[in-house]
């Protein structure tokens, strides 16, 4: 019984031993963890592309048996949301929109020997920055936007800002990562005299990757305000009008075909709408209003009645609807439009092709038969 009671003492001080060294340690940092030191943002002349940079709490200098790492969050305005990152480093990379006030919220990490391999986490400290800007009131350009042109070359133009100085002239400069520094516009878009654009060849350009831009000036009065935009070039995409269109019948069927449009967008990436409408030979208008995605080149539909005389031409896709050919037969399994079938094929003009093909590619709102181009589904170099 005695040997009983020494052991479970010993025991029960074995335990108190532990509980006091795990008490002492957890005391040692369970005291709030300093934050990040020097907490600053050094702007490298990247147009936004900003480095965060911090030094290691003086308090945890002599610290060699934990690992110290830093947790930073930051406020994307593209975005609406706080991104997050931890880190063992003292700096970190990201984009920001300088017309914004920055915000980054940082805290230390503690881990490993000394914390008994139990995470300890500091408090979190927020650092705001406010770009500063000068120029006249109201000159900022307006209106700014990017058309990526059969991938062969990109068109980025603006409109002058609300109060527009005498003897003004803007300047545009851009950069990505693969550029040390930024470079000015290599050919201004000028309208009559005046720069309002800028166009960049396929060879300065960067796809899936932030292509920033800045655009100032000068004027009588003193320096623009300054506007800057980030984006992605794979994004702003045009593709060319399809070519070599063509409207046969045969059969019944009105067969409508087209070839792919030129320039550097690969075909996969394309997709194409036809939309059609028809017109009776008095110059009543009897709509179709119908819209189908196409992934091929070549589209059949049943060939209207007689006394109608469709048209065909290109658009840009806006949106996708109902398939041309549900909403065409419905419209030709009309009773009246039976009897017209009907009729033709007694007298023998069911080979008649009274199909004409307009010419026009221009994009207007109209009634007539098109075809469409789609936007862009994905981008593949």
């Amino acid at each position: 019984e005695d040997r009983m009671t020494t052991g479970l003492t010993l025991l029960w001080r074995c335990l108190v031993t532990l509980v006091l060294l795990y008490i002492s340690v957890l005391f040692t940092f369970i005291s709030p963890v300093d934050p990040p030191a020097n907490i600053r943002i050094t702007d490298p002349g990247h147009l936004g592309y900003l480095s965060i940079e911090w030094s290691r709490p003086s308090s945890l200098q002599n610290l060699t048996d934990c690992t110290v790492r830093y947790q930073l969050r930051f406020y994307d305005t593209f975005t609406g949301r706080w991104k997050s990152v931890r880190t063992t480093g003292l700096s970190y990379k990201a984009q920001f929109d300088l017309e914004k006030p920055i915000q980054v919220r940082m805290l230390t990490l503690v881990n490993g020997a000394c914390t008994k391999h139990s995470e300890v986490q500091g408090e979190e400290v927020e650092f705001v920055h406010t770009p500063e800007h000068t120029g006249v009131a109201g000159s900022r350009i307006r209106d700014f936007h990017c058309v990526y042109f059969k991938k062969e070359y990109m068109d980025c133009t603006w409109q002058p800002g609300s109060t527009d100085p005498p003897q003004s002239e803007h300047s545009l400069y851009y950069w990505h990562r693969e550029m040390q520094e930024t470079s000015e516009c290599p050919q201004y878009i000028r309208y009559p005299e005046l720069r309002r654009g800028c166009r960049f060849p396929r060879e300065v350009l960067l796809e899936f990757s932030e292509f920033n831009m800045c655009v100032n000036g000068s004027s009588a009065a003193g320096a623009l305000e300054p506007a800057f935009i980030s984006l992605e070039v794979q994004n702003q995409v045009k593709p060319a009008a399809v070519s070599e269109l063509q409207v046969l019948s045969e059969d019944g069927l009105l067969q409508v075909q087209w070839s792919p449009p030129e320039g550097r967008v690969p075909e996969h990436c394309l997709e194409y709408e036809l939309e059609g409408t028809t017109e009776s030979m008095d110059g009543s208008k009897w709509q179709v209003l119908t819209n189908t995605t196409l992934c091929s080149s070549t589209s059949l539909i049943h060939k209207p009645t007689l006394n109608l005389s469709p048209c065909a031409r290109i658009q840009k896709l806006k949106s996708a609807s109902k398939g041309i050919l549900l909403l065409l037969l419905k419209q030709i399994l009309s009773p009246l439009l039976l009897f017209l079938i009907f009729f033709t094929i007694s007298v023998g003009l069911r080979y008649l092709n009274l199909f004409t093909l307009c010419q026009h590619v221009e994009q207007t709102n109209t009634t007539w038969l098109r075809i469409q181009k789609c936007t862009l589904s994905s981008m593949e170099s």
